[in-house]
């Protein structure tokens, strides 16, 4: 009888074991059951080609986490397209294309068919047209579409993801918050304190209620570097604290200035928190180091450095705006 006890034992403990070992994946590190969110932040690569940093700020019982692609897009948030003289145009190509090469690796390995887009309140935006552009490239005019794409839109990472990869694009913003930062971005001798406010933090509220009306539990959203949607709650006493020395003022006052929009959201929406990853390219990384380091001050250094003339900026509308 004996014996037989201690061979039910030993079944009995092979069965624990194999049992903890399915239950095991699916288990977070505070010994609950984690969420579909928690595994897809844990399976998210720690290294894409392209990028220089993959940072990953877990919250616990999160339901959706935003992936936030830090880019350093084509001109200035409500001021039109970066001159191609301009002494900074090299780093936003180089984050262009870098973006282009990140977007790419996580559509292929995580299966990705829809990304979200800065500045785009509707679903599918320019889709139909992006088609019809792809049809006459392939079967038309019979050209390589990834070096037409390369070229075409060299300063525009969506459309060239949209045109050779035939993905969705998802609108991330609310046309009131979207609105009301050009206006405040365009006005006269604008604090930095009303532009941070109304120009990132009142839109990036936006965009996680925005992303918020959809249930996948990653969410790819391609948004200027400039904006951050963590801080210090959600992301540790050092988040973006190299922001506080650089050289340029409006990086200075997000710094100072910036709510943690997740936090607070999270707060607020118990059943709908989010966790973060910042994903940042190697062009980005070369750009805050050329942006926040230079001296003389920044607006001075890129007047002098302009191959050919152009008019002189208000003090409001400074370069690293690229990022916002």
């Amino acid at each position: 009888m004996i014996q037989k006890r201690k061979s039910f034992r030993q079944i009995l403990n092979k069965g624990i074991v194999g049992l903890a070992a399915l239950v095991m994946p699916y288990v977070g590190t505070y010994g609950q059951t984690s969420t579909e969110a928690e595994r897809a932040l844990t399976q998210f690569p720690d290294t894409i080609l392209g990028a220089a940093r993959v940072e990953k700020y877990p919250v616990k019982g999160a339901k959706q986490v935003l992936v936030h692609l830090k880019n350093v897009h084509d001109g200035a948030y409500g001021q039109g397209r970066l001159p191609t003289n301009h002494v900074v145009y090299p780093y936003m190509l180089q984050g262009q294309n870098e973006m282009y090469q990140i977007l790419t690796n996580l559509i292929t390995k995580l299966n990705i068919d829809a990304v979200y887009c800065e500045g785009q309140v509707m679903d599918d935006f320019a889709r139909d047209s992006i088609a019809s552009e792809r049809g006459l490239v392939v079967n038309i005019e019979k050209k390589n579409l990834e070096e037409y794409a390369a070229n075409r839109y060299k300063t525009d990472v969506i459309a060239r993801v949209m045109l050779t990869k035939n993905i969705h694009t998802r609108g991330s913003e609310s046309s009131e918050a979207l609105n009301k930062g050009h206006e405040v971005v365009l006005e006269e001798n604008v604090t930095l304190g009303r532009y941070v406010e109304y120009a990132v933090d009142k839109r990036e509220d936006a965009v996680l209620e925005r992303l918020s009306e959809r249930q996948e539990p990653l969410k790819l959203l391609v948004y200027g570097g400039g904006h951050l949607f963590g801080g210090t709650n959600t992301c540790g006493a050092k988040y973006r604290e190299e922001m506080s020395r650089s050289n340029d003022s409006l990086d200075r006052v997000t710094y100072k200035m910036n709510r943690d929009n997740i936090a607070e959201w999270n707060a607020a929406h118990p059943k709908q928190k989010f966790s973060l990853i910042e994903v940042t390219s190697q062009g980005m990384v070369a750009y805050d180091n050329f942006v926040g380091y230079q001296e003389p001050p920044l607006n001075e250094f890129l007047t002098s450095q302009q191959k050919s003339p152009e008019p002189k900026a208000k003090p409001q509308k400074r370069a690293s705006s690229m990022k916002r």
